[in-house]
C-alpha cells in the first residue's frame, strides 16, 4: 500500500509537471516569436520611411543601397537580420550575399498580389522568420521588401527552457517520491502496529495494547478503537474464566456427595 500510495503521487506530479512545461514552452514559443515578429515589422517600417523620397524603381533602388549602407541599417547588422528588395523590373538589392530571401515563392506571390506576409523559411539549412510587404509609390507597386531574422536564438533558448523543465521536473518526481515514501511510513505505522499487535494477541495474552499517541485522524481512531476492543476482549475472557472458576467450586461439593454415595 506504501508503495502504490507513493507511486500515485509520483504519477500525479509527472502529469502536472508534463502540463505545466507544454504550457510553459508553448507560451514562451509564442512570446519569442511575437517579440521576433514585432521587431522585424518595426525594421520594414523604418525601412519604408527612409525610402519614402523614391519616385520610381531606380531611385528605390539607389536609395535602398545607400540606406543599407549607411549608419541608419545598423540595427540590421546587430540583430544580424537580412533585408532584400526586389522591384518589378527585376533589380534586387540585398545586404546578404548569401540568403536570397527575393527566389523564395513569396516573394512571387507578393509582388503579383502585394498581401504581406510572415512565414517561417529554410534558409542554407537554418531557420529563419521572415516578414515581407509591397512597396507602393504614388499608390503604383513597384516592387516588394522582405527582412529575415534567424530563429536560432528562439530555438536555442526553448531548448534550454526543456533541458531545465526536464531536469526540473525529473529532480521534483524525485524529491516527491522520497518525501512521499517517508510520510506514507508514517502515516501507515499505527497500521503496521495494529498488525503486529493483532498477530502476537491470543487466549493467554490479552494485555497488549498498540499505545497510539498522535493526530485523531482516521488511522488514529482506528488504533484507539482497536485498543477499546481489546479491553471488552480482556474482560469478557476474565468474567468466562471466573464464571468457570465459581462454577468449578460451586460443583465440587454435589460431585463430591455423589461420588460417597456411587462408592
Amino acid at each position: 500500500m506504501r508503495l502504490r500510495l507513493t507511486l500515485w503521487f509520483v504519477l500525479g506530479v509527472i502529469v502536472i509537471a508534463v502540463a505545466g512545461a507544454v504550457g510553459m514552452y508553448t507560451i514562451l514559443g509564442q512570446q519569442l516569436r511575437a517579440d521576433l515578429d514585432s521587431k522585424l515589422l518595426q525594421q520594414l517600417n523604418h525601412y519604408q520611411q527612409m525610402v519614402a523620397s523614391a519616385t520610381d524603381e531606380s531611385t528605390l533602388a539607389t536609395a535602398t543601397a545607400n540606406y543599407l549602407s549607411s549608419t541608419q541599417s545598423n540595427a540590421l547588422r546587430q540583430s544580424a537580420y537580412v533585408l532584400s528588395l526586389q522591384t518589378t523590373d527585376g533589380t534586387v538589392v540585398s545586404n546578404s550575399g548569401d540568403l536570397r530571401l527575393e527566389e523564395l515563392a513569396a516573394t512571387q506571390n507578393l509582388l503579383q498580389s502585394g498581401e504581406p506576409y510572415l512565414v517561417d523559411v529554410d534558409l542554407s539549412g537554418r531557420s529563419y522568420r521572415v516578414a515581407g510587404t509591397s512597396v507602393r509609390l504614388a499608390d503604383r507597386q513597384v516592387g516588394a521588401v522582405e527582412i529575415g531574422g534567424s530563429l536560432e536564438g528562439v530555438n536555442d533558448t526553448l531548448q534550454r527552457l526543456l533541458l531545465l523543465l526536464t531536469i526540473g521536473g525529473a529532480l521534483g518526481c524525485l524529491v516527491v517520491g522520497l518525501g512521499s515514501w517517508l510520510l506514507m511510513g508514517r502515516a501507515l505505522d499505527p497500521v503496521r502496529r495494529i498488525t503486529r499487535t493483532a498477530a502476537s494477541i491470543s487466549h493467554e495474552d490479552l494485555t497488549r495494547r498498540i499505545g497510539y499517541s498522535g493526530p485523531r485522524d482516521e488511522i488514529g481512531e482506528l488504533a484507539l478503537t482497536m485498543d477499546a476492543m481489546l479491553d471488552r476482549l480482556q474482560s469478557a475472557f476474565a468474567t468466562q474464566e471466573q464464571f468457570i472458576s465459581d462454577a468449578s467450586h460451586e460443583l465440587r461439593t454435589p460431585l463430591t456427595i455423589i461420588k460417597g454415595h456411587l462408592q
